[in-house]
């Protein structure tokens, strides 16, 4: 493959299980000097197969460990899809994938690490990007995007509180919810307000209480703008919801163009 007179080259990698002999053959057979244009590797560091999301801490350790094989002038990252190459250097003249060489895509998580390993850091892509779909989607709404946090509560995690606790808890709410960038939202009566209908054979079934009996149930919503997934998480993480026994959920909403 480094045979080729190419400067960068996508590696699937993230999915592997030996993953420091794939750096080692990528160090030992890439070439600084191909033609005239250095030969880039850009490794797999996330695995867009697995439902476990890479934190910082591991995409890091991945990185360090692939520089002690790969020159790191000639080290890039990117996803086993190859969606989202990412890089700090300049495009060679055979070409180069579609990068954002934006530094608001350098991890918060930096400013705790030492200096020696910040440029590793720097190489890795946002959650945002790491899709065409949602890069795609970022473009069309000239780089903001809505995204709906669906709060599940606990029944019964209210019931302790006294009358100044509920009134906190309110105000964070209240907060978030004054915030510019929350485009909407809504509170849900009690689950025991519900109703449930079901289709069988033409013939509609109606209940009374929720679909199903579990232990967290939909409280309400709030639909938040942003230019990347990780601040919407970072105000997802202010909802009380998730300090009591709950939860958020976070789903990018369908731009209306794509809609119709």
């Amino acid at each position: 493959m480094f045979k080729l007179n190419a400067g960068y080259f996508l590696i699937q990698c993230a999915s592997e299980e030996d993953r420091e002999s794939v750096y080692e053959l990528c160090g030992k057979y890439s070439r600084p000097d191909a033609d005239g244009v250095a030969q880039v590797c850009f490794m797999g560091v996330i695995n867009p197969l697995n439902p476990e999301v890479e934190m910082a801490e591991h995409v890091k350790n991945e990185l360090l460990t692939a520089a002690k094989h790969i020159p790191v002038e000639r080290l890039g990252a990117t996803d086993d899809c190859g969606f989202s190459p990412f890089s700090r250097d300049v495009k060679p003249k055979h070409g180069s994938p579609d990068f954002d060489h934006s530094t608001d895509h350098e991890p918060a998580v930096t400013a705790a690490c030492p200096l020696e390993q910040r440029n590793f850091l720097r190489i890795v892509p946002r959650r945002g990007l790491r899709s065409f779909r949602g890069r795609h989607a970022k473009l069309q709404r000239g780089g903001r995007m809505q995204y709906a946090m669906l709060i599940y509560e606990t029944p019964g995690s209210y019931d302790h509180l006294d009358d100044g606790e509920r009134a906190a808890i309110y105000g964070e709410y209240m907060q978030i919810s004054s915030d510019p960038a929350c485009v909407g939202g809504a509170q849900l009566e009690p689950i025991d307000t519900a109703s449930t209908v079901r289709v069988n054979d033409g013939e509609t079934l109606i209940t009374d209480g929720p679909f199903a009996d579990t232990k967290e149930v939909f409280g309400g919503y709030f639909i938040y703008e942003a230019d990347d997934l990780d601040t919407v998480l970072e105000v997802a993480a202010r909802i009380p919801a998730t300090r009591m026994g709950g939860s958020v959920e976070v789903r990018p909403v369908v731009p209306r163009e794509r809609q119709n």
